[in-house]
């Protein structure tokens, strides 16, 4: 995998695993929706221009990021009744860890395979984000996974496994660089804005809890970080033949989440979380020197 595309790729996840932090200490399903609205209320005008008097990538991209907001609608769903009923140390890692080794496989029939130290690296990410919930690899307690929560987990990996599929297969569609990566992040985002809509008003829950202006600031602080972080990702799709390195090296925002659920949220941590961290260390450096 590309230097550039893994330092673009780690910086990415320092910005994922705080958004997603935000995300877990706000707790409500608006959030999501919060987020997407300030990225497409902020990002809507500068996408109009670029399509007129820049580079245009709404006839080559509008169906994967379609395909990619329901995706996107579904894994804010599944993360927010998720973070509402488990704690981030359990969400947070299985749910970004199980897609990698699934969109592999996808690059396997797009005729991209990984080389065997990436095969690697995939799966010794995964291993080490399905230890790290346990507090002990002794007594794996597998009842954890017995509840509701999983169910929400396993919907955000498939949503995961979803938008990445169709992201990456947008990202060599459009002219590649940096502002058609941000101009494919805003028209995504701004789908999702109706699809996660869409999906509320399906279950019959009010769209906004509040429409007191406070309650803006940590959606606009969180959206920064998510629209800048994936904004990255976008751009290392471009550079990538394999979408699957690239998903498992993000997971090093793991790594950031566990000493963040340690510090900021007071969930418990121990050898075994810090020995899951650094399996997915080395599964990010088998990627990063598989070819």
């Amino acid at each position: 995998m590309p230097i550039f595309s893994i330092a673009l790729v780690l910086v990415s996840a320092a910005m994922n695993a705080g958004w997603n932090m935000i995300a877990r200490k706000q707790g409500a399903s608006d959030m999501f929706l919060r987020l997407s609205l300030v990225i497409g209320a902020v990002g809507v005008g500068p996408l109009i221009a670029a399509e007129f008097f820049g580079t245009p990538i709404l006839a080559a991209s509008w169906k994967y990021a379609l395909a990619s907001s329901v995706f996107l609608a579904f894994n804010y769903l599944a993360l927010s009744r998720a973070y509402g009923s488990g704690d981030f140390t359990l969400v947070y890692p299985a749910a970004r860890g199980i897609p990698a080794l699934i969109v592999a496989a996808g690059d396997v029939l797009h005729g991209h395979p990984p080389a065997a130290l990436g095969w690697l690296g995939m799966a010794l990410v995964t291993v080490g984000c399905l230890l790290l919930p346990h507090p002990s690899w002794r007594h794996i307690q597998w009842s954890r996974y017995r509840n509701r929560t999983t169910a929400w987990i396993i919907v955000a990996a498939l949503a995961i496994v979803g938008f990445t599929v169709a992201d990456s297969q947008a990202a060599h569609a459009y002219p590649p660089g940096l502002a058609t990566a941000m101009q494919y992040n805003v028209l995504e985002t701004t789908l999702s804005i109706f699809t996660f809509g869409a999906v509320i008003l399906f279950l019959d829950r009010p769209l906004l809890h509040s429409i007191d202006w406070s309650a803006w600031k940590w959606p606009l602080i969180a959206s920064i970080f998510a629209f800048g972080g994936y904004t990255l990702v976008l751009w290392a799709y471009q550079l990538s033949a394999q979408a699957g390195y690239v998903i498992a090296v993000r997971q090093i925002s793991i790594v950031i989440g566990v000493v963040a659920g340690t510090f900021f949220f007071r969930e418990p941590a121990g050898r075994s979380r810090i020995g899951a961290a650094a399996i997915i260390t080395l599964g990010v450096v088998c990627i990063a020197l598989a070819r």
